[in-house]
């Protein structure tokens, strides 16, 4: 765990996969001081009119990044609109800004990061215990 989910709308080409999940997983190493081994990362690409809504209107081309991490000590609210925002600054260096209305349809904007905390993590058949304050290797 953590579980990066970029679901997509504008095609990536290989290269702006592997950018983003290289990128990405190097941030959210260096925001929690977690190892890499464990940070994953998933592109689902999104099918034209997938019914998603924003505010009860139907937004056929949508980009967002689900991102499911552990809570615990020193990854409180302030952490997790941190490591938003610097989802978003990744976003932009790889794939770019995006001019307009991020609600008309524009390919390349990043409509939205959710940040979704979890508890229970078995990795690699293993129980991962609760995040603590310091990493010990």
């Amino acid at each position: 765990m953590p579980f990066y989910d970029v679901q997509h709308s504008l095609p990536l080409d290989p290269s702006q996969r592997s950018s983003l999940a290289k990128e990405l997983t190097t941030l959210h190493a260096t925001a929690f001081n977690a190892p890499t081994i464990f940070v994953n990362v998933k592109f689902t690409p999104n099918a034209q009119d997938e019914g998603y809504f924003v505010g009860g209107e139907h937004r056929p081309s949508t980009n967002r990044i689900f991102v499911h991490v552990r809570s615990g000590k020193g990854r409180g609210d302030e952490a997790f609109a941190k490591l938003a925002a610097n989802v978003e600054e990744v976003w932009k260096r790889v794939v770019g800004r995006g001019e307009g209305d991020a609600g008309a349809g524009n390919l390349k904007v990043l409509h939205a990061v959710f940040i979704v905390p979890g508890i229970t993590v078995r990795e690699q058949g293993f129980a991962i215990p609760l995040v603590s304050l310091f990493y010990v290797l």
